[in-house]
């Protein structure tokens, strides 16, 4: 049944396992997203933990060159 006044389902008149039933899955799909998103974050923070071993990696090796140089 439709409520007239938002044009959404009358969930009361829904039975009470199929409300249950999708109330699970809406909350399984939430949890997947916060996974996906933590997921997002991890990779994020190793490509900034990579970065700046390569940014380190670089000023080393530019000290090493001006060093090699001023001999």
């Amino acid at each position: 049944m439709i409520d007239a006044q938002d044009n959404q389902p009358d969930r009361i008149s829904e039975p009470r396992s199929r409300t249950l039933m999708l109330l699970n899955e809406e909350i399984a799909r939430a949890r997947i997203r916060e996974r996906l998103a933590e997921a997002e974050q991890e990779r994020l923070a190793r490509r900034v933990v990579a970065i700046r071993r390569a940014q380190r990696r670089v000023a080393r090796a530019t000290a090493r060159l001006n060093r090699l140089r001023s001999v």
